[in-house]
Parts: C-alpha cells; sequence; structure tokens
C-alpha cells in the first residue's frame, strides 16, 4: 500500500508555514515573503543550498525518486499495487513536478521567460497545436460520436 512520499509531505508543510505566514503579513505581523522549497535532503545534509543560480543543485529541492519508486514497487506484480496507490502516487509526482516549474519559472531569467513564452505561443497558435488540434479536435470527436 502507496502512503506519502517524504518530498511530498515536506513541500505540503513548507506551502502551509509559507501561507500561514502570508496571512500574518496581511495582517501587518511580518514582512512578506517569496515562497521557499524545503530545500531536501533531510539528516543527510545532501538537499540543496538555496542559490537560485545553481540549476542543477535545486533539483534536490524537488526529487521525485522516493515517487518512482513507490510507482514501480506497486505495479510489480498483480498483488502490489492497488488503483488507488496508483492514483495516490501518480497526483504526488504531479503536483511536485508542477510545484518545481513554478518555482523555476518564477526565478527565470527575462530572456529565458521571453524563450519559453515564444516557443509556448507558437505551440498555441499551430493548427495541430494544444488549442486547434487537441482541445477543439478533442470537442469535434466527442460530438461526433455523440451523433451516432
Amino acid at each position: 500500500m502507496a502512503g506519502q512520499a517524504d518530498v511530498f509531505t515536506k513541500q505540503i508543510s513548507a506551502l502551509v508555514n509559507y501561507a500561514t505566514a502570508m496571512e500574518g503579513s496581511i495582517r501587518g505581523q511580518n514582512p512578506s515573503k517569496f515562497f521557499a522549497p524545503d530545500r531536501g535532503g533531510g539528516s543527510s545534509g545532501s538537499g540543496w543550498n538555496g542559490d537560485l543560480t545553481d540549476l542543477q543543485g535545486m533539483s534536490a529541492a524537488f526529487d521525485r525518486k522516493e515517487i518512482h519508486q513507490m510507482f514501480r514497487d506497486a505495479v510489480k506484480d498483480e498483488n502490489s499495487g492497488s488503483v488507488g496507490d496508483l492514483v495516490a502516487i501518480v497526483m504526488q509526482g504531479d503536483f511536485i513536478a508542477s510545484l518545481e516549474r513554478a518555482y523555476r519559472a518564477r526565478h527565470q531569467s527575462s530572456v529565458r521567460s521571453r524563450a519559453h513564452a515564444a516557443a509556448r505561443h507558437r505551440g498555441h497558435s499551430h493548427e495541430n497545436g494544444v488549442l486547434q488540434g487537441g482541445l477543439v479536435g478533442y470537442l469535434k470527436n466527442i460530438l461526433k460520436q455523440g451523433q451516432s
């Protein structure tokens, strides 16, 4: 049976602490701060040092190796895990990946931001992109299937 991954628990705790601090800053009890993730590493001390220019080291704060292992363990044989385990494991991995992308995006350079935006806009405007090919195509397929 799957449980909560350590990285998931630590990052949720970091978000709760951040939300508490922000609530206090709105009331004028303390200064406003940017969210900072748990740096990972635990007692081993092998986590990220907090340096925003250490792009490789930053990965330690969002390390999903435990989550990947939980997934492998859940599917190794027919009695290893349930569908609920898989949903919980994948949700944790997706959440940590989203948190990492958001954190990295907030601290990236303006040049990198513009490059990412240009690629995203190109994909969104392409006839086979996520909007025209994906969303509209999916909607058309549903409507077509609904007629039969």
